[in-house]
């Protein structure tokens, strides 16, 4: 595809993606809140929240990793972009793994004394902790994915899935409204639905369409990296002034919620989460083309 054709395409489909999810937000977090009620919506937020503090890495994993498969498919090394994506892979799923097993550390300590949650929804709130921690090794898991989708310009698909996300949100905000049981739990595992269809809409696409996509790292790929540069390891001089400014955001704005949760309770995280909930989609323009 043309040059100017990509920039115009990418661009396009990033405005649409954007107007439409903040329509449908408007909408899907109105419903849940009637759906969930005060004190259930407060609580999904405080725990959704507590874990996320750490999407940051998940985001600049994914720069890191779509920088390096850019610079290796531009360069036509078809042998190492296969060797950075299956690395990359192995980095994700370790991570993940790691971060999980501390989050299940963490639970007696948030549940016990940090968060304040009412006793007759404690069980509720930790069932919904574990599938959160769930959610989040799924997210770390679709980055390498994504990040492939980015290196080769393939922005359409991207803000196609996204959308079919906040259609999906919202569709499920309205039968939430009918469902009898569980409404916490139920929303709950309706979100982890989402991010199984988002793990396999990048990662059956891209192993039918990119030739260098593996689903599992094997041991031979891994061993490649000594052909590869070491520095993916170390992303955090790639991005300094990026990720600073994102963990600054996401965890000033988590520990701002910790805190009214534990000096008030979930109703009041409530309103807090809701100011943030409801905000305009970011265009980003590391989307639009890369050289």
């Amino acid at each position: 595809m043309d040059t100017n054709k990509r920039i115009v395409y990418n661009t396009l489909a990033q405005h649409i993606r954007a107007v439409l999810s903040i329509g449908m937000s408007l909408f899907s977090t109105r419903y849940i809140l009637m759906a969930l009620g005060n004190s259930d919506f407060g609580i999904f937020s405080l725990i959704g929240s507590t874990v996320t503090m750490l999407g940051f890495i998940t985001n600049a994993l994914v720069v890191t990793t779509q920088r390096h498969l850019s610079y290796s498919h531009g360069a036509g090394h078809n042998e190492e972009t296969k060797a950075i994506f299956a690395n990359s892979m192995f980095v994700h799923i370790v991570m993940g793994v790691l971060l999980v097993l501390a989050l299940i550390v963490l639970e007696p300590f948030l549940f016990n004394g940090v968060l304040e949650i009412e006793a007759n929804r404690m069980s509720s709130a930790i069932h919904v902790y574990f599938v959160v921690v769930i959610m989040l090794f799924l997210s770390l898991v679709t980055s390498p994915f994504r990040a492939l989708f980015i290196a080769r310009e393939n922005i359409i698909y991207i803000s196609i899935i996204d959308t079919l996300n906040g259609v999906f949100r919202l569709l499920l905000a309205i039968m939430l409204l009918y469902v009898v049981s569980d409404k916490l739990i139920t929303y709950t595992w309706m979100m982890l639905a989402i991010s199984v269809f988002n793990l396999l809409a990048f990662s059956l696409y891209a192993k039918r369409f990119f030739p260098e996509t593996t689903l599992l790292p094997r041991r031979n790929e891994i061993r490649k990296m000594s052909t590869c540069d070491f520095s993916f390891f170390v992303f955090l001089p790639y991005n300094r002034i990026e990720i600073d400014i994102l963990a600054d955001i996401s965890v000033r704005k988590n520990y701002d919620l910790m805190s009214v949760a534990h000096l008030f309770n979930p109703v009041h995280t409530r309103f807090y989460h809701q100011r943030h909930r409801i905000r305009i989609v970011p265009i980003d323009p590391n989307l639009i083309l890369f050289p």
